[in-house]
């Protein structure tokens, strides 16, 4: 056998390994294994044979035995081959090995109404009660019922707070949203202070003849410079049945409580004054031509024009933030305390007129419904 065949089983990996657990034995080395296995092999040899002292006999004069060379090469080998033996079997077993339970354990189950209890029971030789190894090892799942429950009250509860939080995200948006164009409907808007025009403007139907002037400067508000930017952002966040409510005569004679009613904002009034006709410095009779007694806008030559007389100092929203009411899947409810005219009329005032403001979702947005004020506050 030549000295390779030895070898040809083995890859790199495992002759990496062996190279670093087992280094190459010195000659002083395998001399004294070798004398340490012979001396070995004598006491045995020489307790099987069983000598007396009687049978004692001394040999002189022995010759000394002189190995052949290649045994130390076939004692290295050897030696390897029971190493490399010993690593295989240790992974292979280690890669298959299976849990073994012990002879004496018996693993059962027990069940009792909803609860399902795991016991180790065991015998008498090891001296171990049931009783203490139930209470060590108890394992107590919960059932589908509970499960079930405790799954559906988690997700109903994080529903409920997404629900809410986004009301309560819409509610603000969509009502500080109508404050703004409410308030811009009042004059807040941007203005050329070098393109005015001044009229003489009688608002009763007598005619006056020492009215003062009132000044309109050419609006510059980006988004706003014409009349149909105002109704178009209405219409933006109010249903089409609310739209149409506020640019009618909201709180006329057809409404029968009086004590709470959709809010009037003169929508249709507010464009309504076209001076194009007139020139700067003529006398104008706003409720004799148009039917309304104020113009805060007027619409003059395809320019549309606010009034800057007694502007307010501040334009003022609401007193609070929105609380939500009422609620279901597809609409809501939620009060707030405005602070802006024409619902609010105190400009005092601190608290402000409770609006209750009505949403629903139209496709994937959601609208303001309906505004309802208290008309005794």
């Amino acid at each position: 056998m030549r000295m390779n065949d030895l070898f040809k089983e083995l890859d790199d990996m495992d002759i990496d390994m062996i190279a670093q657990e087992f280094p190459v034995l010195t000659p002083d080395e395998k001399e004294r294994i070798y004398a340490m296995s012979e001396r070995k092999y004598d006491k045995e040899t020489n307790n099987e044979n069983d000598f007396s002292d009687k049978d004692e006999i001394v040999v002189s004069g022995v010759e000394h035995y002189k190995r052949p060379v290649w045994y130390k090469y076939a004692s290295a080998a050897a030696a390897v081959i029971l190493v490399i033996g010993g690593i295989s079997g240790s992974m292979l077993l280690m890669k298959h090995r299976k849990t073994i339970q012990p002879d004496n354990t018996d693993l059962f189950t027990s069940t009792t109404g909803e609860k399902t209890t795991f016991q180790t029971g065991t015998n008498e030789q090891n001296g171990t009660s049931t009783e203490q190894a139930t209470k060590e090892s108890v394992f107590i799942p919960a059932t589908t019922a509970e499960v079930t429950e405790a799954t559906t009250a988690e997700t109903t509860s994080e529903a409920q707070t997404d629900h809410e939080e986004e009301y309560e995200a819409v509610a603000l948006d969509l009502t500080d949203k109508f404050a703004a164009l409410v308030n811009k409907l009042n004059r807040n808007v941007r203005y050329d202070p070098g393109n005015m025009l001044d009229f003489y403007i009688t608002t009763s139907d007598r005619y006056l003849y020492n009215q003062s002037e009132s000044y309109y400067y050419r609006v510059t508000e980006p988004g706003f410079e014409s009349p149909s930017n105002y109704t178009d952002a209405f219409k933006e966040i109010c249903t089409e049945e609310l739209f149409e409510h506020l640019y009618s005569k909201a709180g006329s004679e057809n409404d029968t409580d009086l004590s709470e009613q959709e809010i009037d904002i003169k929508l249709s009034e507010a464009f309504k004054a076209d001076l194009s006709r007139y020139y700067t410095g003529d006398h104008v009779e706003l409720f004799m031509d148009y039917g309304i007694t104020s113009a805060n806008f007027i619409t003059y030559r395809g320019g549309l024009y606010v009034c800057t007389d007694m502007l307010p100092g501040d334009w003022k929203t609401y007193s609070d933030q929105p609380s939500i009411t009422e609620k279901s899947e597809n609409s809501f409810v939620s009060v707030r305390n405005a602070l802006f005219s024409p619902v609010c009329k105190d400009a005092a005032s601190q608290t402000g007129v409770p609006l209750t403001f009505s949403f629903v979702k139209e496709g994937d947005n959601w609208k303001i419904s309906s505004i309802v004020q208290d008309q005794n506050r």
